[in-house]
C-alpha cells in the first residue's frame, strides 16, 4: 500500500506518489479537515466536484456528514459532472471557478 510507504519514510523528497514528494503528502496527514473544522465556530462552505479526479468526492460527502453530526452549520455545494477545476465536461466555455466564486460571494453576504 502507498500510504504506508509515505508514512514509513514521511520526509523524502526523493520518492514520489502521484507525482508529488512523500514529503508533501505526510503533510497532508498531519492534519485532519474534520478536526481542524470542528473547532470553527462560524458556518462552513464545502464546494466538490462529483467528477474530481484528484479529490475523491466521498470525502467531501463524509465531511459533510460528520459535521453535520456535529451540529455545524455547513452547505455542501456539490457540482455535478465537475471536475478538481470545477470544469463542467459537456459546458467546456463555462468558467467553473468564477460561478464557484459567485455562489462564495453570494452565500456571505447572506449570512
Amino acid at each position: 500500500d502507498e500510504w504506508k510507504a509515505v508514512q514509513a519514510d514521511p520526509t523524502s523528497a526523493e520518492k514520489f506518489f502521484f507525482g508529488f514528494a512523500y514529503r508533501r503528502w505526510s503533510s497532508f496527514l498531519a492534519s485532519s479537515p474534520i478536526e481542524e473544522l470542528s473547532q470553527v465556530r462560524t458556518k462552513i462552505y464545502i464546494a466538490q466536484g462529483t467528477a474530481d479526479k484528484a479529490v475523491d468526492p466521498t470525502s467531501a460527502d463524509l465531511l459533510y456528514a460528520q459535521l453535520i453530526a456535529k451540529n455545524k452549520q455547513v452547505i455542501y455545494d456539490r457540482v455535478e459532472n465537475a471536475n478538481h477545476s470545477f470544469r463542467i465536461k459537456d459546458k467546456p466555455k463555462v468558467d467553473g471557478w468564477q460561478e464557484l466564486f459567485e455562489r462564495i460571494a453570494k452565500w456571505f453576504a447572506q449570512t
